[in-house]
């Protein structure tokens, strides 16, 4: 044993937990299998046994039982570590692991492309990634409708097409906000997908 920690007093170790960042919402590994147990079970009881399992969980659910494992589980080694991936980001950039804003930018087309170059210049951190799509969605969605009331159909479409790619990339990198950036992505899509009606329709 070290000298150091042969000489570690209570003081020291208060300090030293001090520092110990709090995992209110943390789960371990352990945890996590734990209350996963019910869904694991469930889904062998369907494949397996041929029982109605999942039917009878998600009545359950919507009984309320506070018993059932709902909710967001955070692992405490992503809390940690975060930073490893963040440091990651910062050396390589939003396309650290694969191409995504490349393959994203293919189907919005160059007219998007300014979009996505933009992204990459700012996206240094894993928080910053939300931000910066759902920043860049709300610009496509205004400038979509803006010209669907000047009555520019195409230019509304396209715009409409880009923002609902803009808020489909801001959804994966969070769960807090989701459903409200799924809500906006399904409403810029609609937009696109009903110009595009009346587009086919005009043109028959």
């Amino acid at each position: 044993m070290s000298d150091i920690s042969r000489n570690a007093g209570p003081s020291s170790t208060a300090a030293n937990a001090a520092q110990q960042p709090s995992f209110e919402n943390g789960m371990d590994r352990r945890q996590l299998l734990r209350k996963g147990a019910p869904w694991i079970g469930g889904v062998l009881g369907t494949g397996l046994l041929g029982l109605d399992v999942p039917r009878a969980m998600a009545e359950a659910v919507a009984r309320g039982n506070a018993s059932l494992p709902i909710g967001h589980p955070a692992t405490k080694r992503w809390i940690e570590q975060r930073w490893v991936l963040d440091n990651i980001i910062q050396a390589n950039g939003i396309d650290w692991d694969q191409p995504r804003s490349q393959y994203w930018n293919a189907v919005c087309g160059i007219q998007a492309a300014a979009d996505f170059v933009r992204i990459r210049q700012r996206v240094k951190k894993y928080a910053d990634i939300s931000i910066e799509f759902e920043d860049i969605a709300r610009r496509r969605e205004k400038r979509a409708r803006e010209a669907e009331a000047a009555g520019e159909t195409v230019s509304a479409r396209e715009n409409y097409f880009i923002a609902a790619v803009h808020w489909g990339a801001a959804q994966w990198p969070i769960d807090e906000l989701n459903r409200q950036y799924n809500q906006s992505k399904r409403d810029c899509w609609s937009g696109y997908c009903a110009d595009r009606r009346l587009t086919l329709s005009a043109s028959r």
